[in-house]
């Protein structure tokens, strides 16, 4: 009958998701070693969240090699791979990077084209040549200097913590004065500056 065959027809149902919300990029890092070295491919896995709405439909990434905070319209960018649904990789170069830290800039759009603002992270990267020329390209000394440093940060990080807890601006600056020389070994331009921050509070 009519009314049966009508039953049928609307018997199916269908989702349909109305999505003007762009996705949001929650994280950027780097996999494996925190520092990065220059002229080797460094894997950056991002974390993106699209609220259970349409889903991600791609990720990029590029340097910022000027300092720009925006995507240029004609940047050479590399594409990520999705991993899961919140979990996305960039296999990013550095062959025209520098010693020291650079700003990362990703982007996110969704299946229903919404695009994400861009998310931006700075990535320490290293120069090995730099550092061992520091060292007079010895390397015993420079696993000397390296295990100076592990053992005396941790020391200098926390005498940090209880200057400010203290308030105590000379104590402050004496310790964020060493740590900066100790990371200027290293070229680690992004502690550099974080540390002459806190020396010049």
């Amino acid at each position: 009958s009519v009314q049966r065959a009508q039953s049928i027809l609307w018997s199916t149902s269908h989702k349909l998701t109305i999505d003007h919300d762009p996705p949001r990029i929650l994280a950027a890092e780097i996999v494996g070693e925190s520092e990065a070295r220059l002229g080797q491919p460094i894997e950056v896995y991002v974390r993106v969240d699209d609220g259970d709405l349409s889903g991600v439909a791609s990720v990029i990434g590029m340097w910022s090699l000027t300092g720009t905070s925006e995507f240029p319209e004609t940047a050479a960018v590399v594409k990520g791979v999705k991993r899961r649904a919140d979990m996305w990789s960039l296999t990013m170069p550095t062959t025209e990077m520098r010693s020291g830290a650079t700003l990362l800039l990703v982007r996110a759009q969704d299946e229903a084209g919404n695009v994400s603002e861009p998310f931006h992270a700075f990535m320490e990267v290293l120069d090995e040549a730099a550092i061992l020329n520091r060292v007079g390209h010895d390397p015993e000394l420079l696993a000397e200097v390296i295990g100076l440093f592990q053992e005396d940060s941790p020391r200098l990080l926390d005498e940090i913590r209880q200057a400010i807890a203290r308030r105590d601006a000379k104590a402050l600056e004496r310790a964020a004065h060493t740590l900066k020389g100790s990371a200027g070994n290293f070229g680690a331009r992004a502690a550099c500056d974080a540390a002459l921050r806190l020396e010049t509070i």
